[in-house]
């Protein structure tokens, strides 16, 4: 059985004009364990008649039977023009999200963080990205990223501007005072 595997298998499928990606989730046996642990807290927690905790043990171990049975699935749709993402993408709900190429600077892996999941990202801006696929790790995402620029190798991107200025990207504007009056 897999204890902390890959969470997801990837399936890279060509359809013509399109490159579908399909991820499907592999349950693991931590991701078992997560509700039972719960209800053990939350039937130590009842037993002490503590209300308002149990009602929040309660609420945690609703929360992780619901993410135990909610599809972990996943599906990238690439074209020479868009790409458009379905399914679980680390959020509450499953919400599809496309971007155009030329409004995409980049696509990369993130570890994750405090208020995001690890997974496939498009970068949008230069602080903003956002998930296509939660739950891949690092090779299964580089491994997407090369699918993706082998089957489309000359799509146009947005430009990635490394550098940072506290006036944004545009040139020091003077307003020629310096200069001597003629």
């Amino acid at each position: 059985m897999n204890w902390l595997g890959p969470e997801k298998q990837i399936e890279v499928i060509q359809q013509g004009d399109v490159l579908l990606i399909k991820a499907t989730g592999i349950r693991r046996t931590v991701d078992l364990l997560m509700p039972l642990a719960f209800a053990i807290f939350m039937y130590f927690v009842w037993r002490e008649r503590h209300w308002i905790s149990s009602v929040i043990a309660l609420f945690i171990f609703g929360s992780a039977v619901w993410v135990l049975f909610r599809s972990q699935d996943g599906e990238l749709r690439i074209t020479d023009t868009h790409i458009e993402a379905n399914g679980n993408r680390g959020g509450w709900t499953d919400a599809s999200v496309q971007f155009r190429w030329i409004d995409i600077s980049g696509l990369d892996f993130r570890q994750g963080g405090e208020d995001e999941l690890s997974g496939l990202y498009a970068r949008t801006g230069r602080w903003n990205a956002t998930c296509l696929m939660a739950g891949l790790n690092r090779e299964q995402s580089e491994e997407v990223i090369a699918a993706v620029f082998r089957r489309f190798p000359y799509v146009v991107m947005a430009e990635d501007k490394d550098g940072w200025s506290l006036f944004g990207n545009s040139e020091l504007t003077t307003l020629d005072l310096s200069k001597p009056k003629n």
